[in-house]
């Protein structure tokens, strides 16, 4: 009696692990066929459905279909262009973006999209993401591209890197207060102080309300025992 009843335990324990482990793969055969099978699709045809739904700015629908359709197409850039879109635009940046990643080139239509995608993954501070995407597509002379690039290799330790797309930023005539914030990080990481205070006295010059540049200037005038002029930046007397 005992040893029926453990065998029925294993049983059922197996049957659970079983359905736990296969189900996805069912799910996936069954979408499989419904699509190639049953409906007789194309790949043209699905991602003209999934274009329509992102075009009426229906994302949830787009995201749902498109992990659908890409089980029985799989091979389809279109599609998964749609989908990195789609999550993109429903506040999924992240996994958007790494969607794209692959996807994108130097195209026109692509590099405004880089220039989104570089913005929303920067403020979200997604660092090490913001490096990769520019690493794959180069940020050329555009100065937004390069201080997202440079800011974020500073984020991320490679600082002389870093200090030449800041230096971009602002050769093409960049007045964001933000590139001279950063490049004062990258001079004084690389231990050039006296450039360090320039850049982000220059910083609270163009934004006198710059926090970051205002503690990063403080604390480098105390360090270097220079007491009046930390006051005076406390003060907010440049």
């Amino acid at each position: 009696m005992i040893l029926r009843r453990i065998l029925v335990l294993c049983i059922v324990a197996a049957s659970i692990i079983a359905a736990l482990f296969l189900r996805p793969q069912v799910k996936n055969e069954g979408y499989r066929i419904y699509y190639l099978k049953i409906k007789k699709m194309h790949a043209s045809q699905a991602e003209k459905v999934a274009e329509a739904l992102y075009e009426k700015k229906d994302y949830p629908g787009a995201i749902d279909r498109t992990e659908k359709f890409l089980i029985a197409f799989p091979g389809s850039t279109r599609l998964k262009r749609i989908r990195g879109l789609s999550l993109y635009m429903s506040g999924a940046h992240l996994e958007g973006a790494k969607y794209l990643f692959p996807l994108l080139s130097d195209s026109e239509e692509d590099m405004r999209l880089v220039q989104n995608i570089a913005a929303t993954l920067f403020e979200d501070r997604y660092f090490p993401d913001v490096v990769m995407l520019l690493s794959k597509i180069s940020p050329g002379r555009d100065p937004a591209l390069n201080f997202y690039y440079g800011a974020s290799l500073v984020e991320t330790g490679n600082i002389r890197k870093a200090l030449s797309h800041l230096e971009k930023s602002e050769a093409r005539g960049s007045n964001n207060s933000d590139v001279y914030y950063y490049l004062g990080r990258a001079h004084e990481k690389l231990g050039d102080d006296k450039t360090a205070i320039t850049q982000y006295r220059q910083a609270l010059f163009i934004n006198r309300f710059h926090r970051e540049a205002k503690k990063a200037l403080i604390a480098l005038y105390t360090k270097k025992g220079n007491y009046k002029e930390a006051e005076r930046i406390v003060r907010g007397r440049l």
